[in-house]
């Protein structure tokens, strides 16, 4: 249905990039979360189509520390670790 990238780069201080390539043109959604589970950014792409789109994270607004990103699309979903400097 769609694959994902890791996050570049990693670890990171400011500004991350995230891949996400589909196969269907669908809607994609991104969520970062903290390791106590706390949700500290969401974004979305809406009617994206087939190919590969790149999602930005600007990482300066985190604090330091390990983060868990997760791409869904449709109803399948990826997750990933991002560590912030």
């Amino acid at each position: 249905n769609f694959t994902l990238s890791q996050n570049y780069p990693n670890p990171t201080s400011d500004t991350t990039s995230i891949a996400v390539t589909l196969n269907n043109p669908d809607n994609i959604n991104l969520k970062v979360i903290s390791l106590t589970g706390q949700l500290v950014y969401e974004a979305s792409k809406g009617n994206a189509s087939i190919g590969t789109h790149k999602m930005d994270i600007d990482a300066s607004i985190l604090s330091s520390g390990v983060y868990f990103y997760t791409v869904s699309v449709g109803d399948k979903s990826i997750t990933k670790k991002m560590i912030v400097d």
